[in-house]
């Protein structure tokens, strides 16, 4: 059974048909759950419904899929490092996969906020501490995210200006393509502990603290898969595996749960544990091209929905009753999903330079 590796008498560099196939899954499932963590919810404490929800909500099971987003993208680049003139044309393509898509979506997002504050206020609302008299260029500065270590526009674009961070930087994971190279990831891993604490930056502080951390982290993970690429990791009894691993990271999860502070070191560990048994679990589907194009949507427009979402309920006076609900929590994010993908599609089908612009081509 294979774990990041082509399987290919090509060689490693070479990616099958069914290593493709987990990887477009693995990735529409990732942004599916990423939905979950960003849904409102505060249930009862100690309940039924308490328990479910925070199995999903920030700190919980779903604090591993950003992570893997990042092992996917280095496993992805590493195909192509070493070639001849790759950094130039790797970053070349990032423009149009990733910066355009970063700066348009920051932009719509704050107009968006800026509209729906203005309609909100129709009906004797307030959302959002926005208004249209707040436009300048400091707030276009700040929209845009380009302090690297601030929350941008819309704050999930945090991971694609890493990602854009880290294949200019890409040129010094090269000694990785040795399978003695992992002591390079063991310094990153010690730098992403120690040197963000270092850096002094004005702001909110845990604001400040997660984008930063968060950039030299996802850099750990980037860097385990460029190494994952050159170097394939197989696993027997996949199957097997992946329900161990599910079961150890749930028991962690609860012991988080029960345990007034759960310790750093019990979140690091627990992250690949997630990992491993997504990556065992999900089935190989065969999806179309576009559904890879279809993960990055979700990702990048579940939060407009949720807005919607929250901006609608505030109006009908349901917002209480939404956001206690553990019923409502998991509603949510299936017609969160279903609603993007009918978006996309009907996009496609009407204005498919346009979408395909703003999905960086995907």
């Amino acid at each position: 059974m294979r774990c990041l590796d082509s399987g290919s008498s090509k060689g490693p560099m070479t990616i099958d048909e069914t290593l493709s196939r987990r990887l477009a899954c693995v990735s529409f499932v990732c942004a599916c759950l990423v939905v979950s963590i960003h849904v409102v919810c505060d249930t009862e404490p100690e309940t039924m419904g308490w328990w479910l929800t925070h199995m999903f909500l920030p700190g919980g099971l779903t604090r591993a899929m950003v992570p893997l987003f990042f092992v996917i993208s280095g496993f992805l680049l590493a195909g192509k490092m070493g070639q001849t003139g790759w950094w130039r044309r790797e970053n070349l393509k990032r423009i149009r996969t990733l910066l355009i898509p970063y700066v348009s979506w920051n932009l719509i997002y704050w107009c968006f906020l800026l509209a729906l504050a203005s309609v909100t206020a129709l009906f004797g609302q307030k959302f959002g501490d926005q208004t249209w008299a707040d436009v300048s260029l400091a707030e276009v500065y700040r929209v845009l995210g380009i302090n690297i270590f601030m929350c941008p526009g819309l704050p999930l674009l945090w991971y694609v200006r890493c990602l854009i961070v880290y294949v200019v930087l890409s040129p010094i994971l090269l000694p990785l393509k040795k399978r003695n190279g992992w002591p390079l990831i063991v310094g990153l891993w010690v730098l992403a502990c120690y040197v963000p604490d270092m850096i002094p930056v004005d702001g909110e502080g845990w604001k400040v603290g997660f984008y930063r951390s968060n950039l030299f982290w996802g850099f750990v993970y980037f860097a385990v898969g460029v190494y994952l690429r050159w170097n394939p990791i197989r696993i027997v009894y996949r199957k097997c595996v992946g329900f161990v691993a599910a079961l150890l990271a749930i028991t962690m999860q609860v012991y988080c749960l029960q345990v007034t502070t759960c310790s750093d070191l019990c979140r690091m560990i627990s992250t690949p544990i997630i990992m491993l048994a997504l990556w065992c679990l999900v089935p190989p589907l065969s999806l179309r091209k576009e559904w890879g194009g279809v993960s990055f949507a979700i990702y990048i427009l579940h939060p407009f929905v949720i807005t919607v979402i929250l901006a609608l309920a505030r109006v009908v006076g349901l917002k209480d009753a939404l956001q206690h609900s553990a019923v409502a929590y998991f509603l949510q994010v299936p017609i969160i999903v279903c609603a993007i993908v009918g978006v996309v599609a009907l996009a496609r089908r009407f204005c498919p330079r346009i979408t395909a612009f703003l999905l960086g081509g995907r």
